[in-house]
């Protein structure tokens, strides 16, 4: 606010650059604050904003560094994922 009474437009683009460039460096539990928005990772966004369907989220983001990277084989029901 102060920087946008003080130089108006550009101050607001200052403001936001440098609150963008602070969540970029942040991290929580080890894992980037802006996770899986930056850094960019085309294959980690099946599933982040929109639930897709089981068939195409047989693997665990690569983001949250799983320990297995498979979390259920595509031929398998939903009802014998939750009985194993």
């Amino acid at each position: 606010m102060l920087a946008a009474a003080l130089w108006g437009g550009f101050g607001i683009i200052i403001s936001f650059v440098l609150l963008l460039t602070h969540l970029m460096r942040l991290k929580s539990l080890g894992t980037p604050y802006l996770v899986p928005l930056y850094p960019f990772r085309s294959s980690d966004y099946a599933d982040s904003f929109i639930r897709s369907s089981y068939k195409y989220t047989t693997k665990r983001p690569g983001y949250l560094k799983p320990k297995l990277l498979k979390r259920y084989n595509a031929g398998q029901d939903h009802d014998d994922i939750n009985n194993e």
